[in-house]
């Protein structure tokens, strides 16, 4: 094989598993292992990483801020590979790498952006803040009801409902209404910045009935800038059925393969067009008069909705 350039990683939780050139060698994933692994390798180096957005962000944040071109290496392509060239026998960590390293120079890899990882950052920050103003609004509801006191509100996201929290007796109520407050400004906050990073042919996505903006970033950050046709993409979604006749039999199952957040957010989509859109619900009623399931017709209204997407974000 022909030396290249490219070091091939493959990303856990605690390591990574570098390989280039004939040498390998495992470093943590801090600051420390960071900047060990870029001196091992030297900066004149491309990295390929199975897993960037994942478990190798920040692996793919120090090398982007150290001025390293990053690239992203498919696990099934790295799975693939190591069957057909049978390089290590089993899985392991220096098989994986050295798969990578050598493909990488062979393949036509997505680079890494710096963009699309800010935008992802700060939609994971805002579910988390999400999920935290959930807990606390649960918690004062548990807590009105055990002590036999109806809350005059029902929703505790409003300027009303602050004012009335913090001005309870209960010291811990006010400080609920006081958390809860910050929450809700940080997440307005987080909410511009989401928006403000959004490409224009993201925000197209919002056009479509059943998506915010909040879900239009979403789909952006999941695709990571991938260029797909339109059969990759919905099988990319987990949308696309996969073929399993036998004989004189023709059948489908479900996609069990796929990004399953894309995968979810277009089965909302579809619940959310069923209910509320005119031609998303014809288009479902349309194939449960031809004798179609209601999972099945669903199923049908998400793929349609796949190649909306697709039209959006690769056509328009």
């Amino acid at each position: 094989m022909e030396q290249t350039k490219f070091v091939g990683v493959d990303c856990h939780k605690n390591t990574i598993a570098c390989y280039v050139n004939g040498k390998f060698k495992e470093f943590k994933t801090d600051f420390k292992g960071f900047t060990k692994a870029l001196e091992w390798a030297g900066k004149d180096c491309q990295w390929a990483l199975e897993g960037a957005y994942s478990y190798g962000l920040t692996f793919s944040i120090f090398l982007l801020e150290s001025g390293c071109k990053v690239y992203e290496f498919n696990a099934l392509a790295t799975a693939k590979a190591r069957k057909a060239l049978s390089i290590c026998g089993q899985k392991n960590d220096w098989g994986d790498a050295k798969v990578i390293s050598i493909f990488a120079a062979q393949s036509k890899l997505q680079e890494v952006s710096t963009k699309t990882i800010k935008l992802k950052q700060i939609i994971t920050k805002r579910k988390l803040l999400v999920t935290q103003r959930t807990q606390i609004t649960n918690n004062l509801k548990s807590s009105f009801n055990q002590s036999g006191i109806k809350a005059p509100f029902n929703n505790f996201a409003t300027i009303k409902a602050y004012k009335w929290l913090q001005n309870n007796e209960d010291i811990c109520i006010q400080q609920f209404g006081k958390i809860l407050q910050t929450l809700n400004e940080t997440i307005k906050t987080l909410d511009k910045e989401i928006e403000n990073l959004m490409p224009e042919q993201a925000k197209k996505l919002t056009q479509i009935t059943g998506i915010s903006t909040l879900t239009a970033g979403t789909i952006y950050t999941e695709i990571k800038g991938k260029k797909m046709t339109k059969a990759q993409f919905a099988n990319y979604c987990g949308v696309a059925p996969v073929d399993c006749s036998s004989g004189m039999s023709e059948k489908h199952r479900n996609n069990h393969r796929g990004n399953r957040i894309l995968n979810s957010i277009l089965y909302a989509t579809a619940i959310h067009q069923i209910r509320y859109d005119e031609i998303g619900s014809a288009y479902y009623l349309k194939k449960l008069q031809e004798g179609k399931a209601k999972k099945v017709a669903r199923k049908h209204l998400q793929r349609q909705l796949s190649n909306i997407i697709w039209k959006k974000l690769f056509s328009d």
